[in-house]
């Protein structure tokens, strides 16, 4: 297992560097910035493999169950990867598009738009939380912003802490969104600090978790 996620992640562009430590199942995940196409440039149409894990990405936990189970010979018995490997690849990819919003959202925070930084951190939450309900429950059932929370996954260290830190950083988020006032910027630092820190806890926990779950094939 670990050399086919090894594999499938030295094939894809990444916005955070994931290597393999020691053959021990453990990863070491690193921000960089995000290479954006050039001003002209078209952008990448979407290929066939890509295709499959977005239809897959949104699969409940029945259907991906029943996914498995269909006997070989029927149409479409099986996908064009095999299901644990799309699984992997569903959660990781989520990951790196959490780390995308984490990385336009540190920049916000430098360049002091406090209100649109809080939407960013937030969804960095959002997105790592999805991954893990697709990690633990082996399905997409759970996507909701309301439902989302409570639906994290048991055996995460702290977890209460953890569903109080995306239920905040949710409310925090609807308030920098659609309320107009404040009108200033500034008053909302305060907020965007903290819902900064409590993004980078909240990644780095259920990271931890995500990858536990694909290394040790649960």
């Amino acid at each position: 297992m670990a050399n086919e996620v090894y594999g499938a992640l030295s094939q894809i562009p990444r916005v955070r560097r994931v290597t393999w430590l020691n053959g021990q199942g453990q990863f070491h995940i690193a921000r960089r910035d995000v290479v954006c196409p050039g001003q002209g440039e078209a952008l990448p149409v979407i290929g066939l493999e890509e295709q499959v894990l977005r239809s897959f990405a949104t699969y409940s936990a029945d259907r991906v169950e029943q996914l498995r189970l269909r006997p070989k010979g029927t149409p479409h018995h099986a996908p064009t990867m095999p299901i644990a490997q799309m699984t992997s690849r569903v959660c990781l990819d989520r990951l790196e598009l959490s780390a995308a919003h984490l990385v336009v959202a540190d920049q916000l925070l430098r360049d002091q738009r406090y209100r649109v930084a809080i939407g960013r951190y937030y969804y960095a939450m959002y997105h790592t939380a999805r991954s893990a309900a697709f990690a633990f429950y082996r399905g997409d059932d759970h996507e909701k912003h309301s439902v989302l929370p409570q639906k994290l996954p048991g055996e995460l260290p702290d977890r209460e802490a953890l569903v109080q830190d995306l239920q905040y950083a949710r409310l925090l988020r609807n308030d920098a969104d659609y309320d107009p006032y404040p009108t200033s910027d500034l008053v909302w630092e305060q907020d965007a600090r903290a819902v900064a820190a409590s993004a980078s806890r909240f990644c780095a926990a259920v990271e931890d978790f995500v990858l536990g779950q694909i290394v040790n094939g649960e």
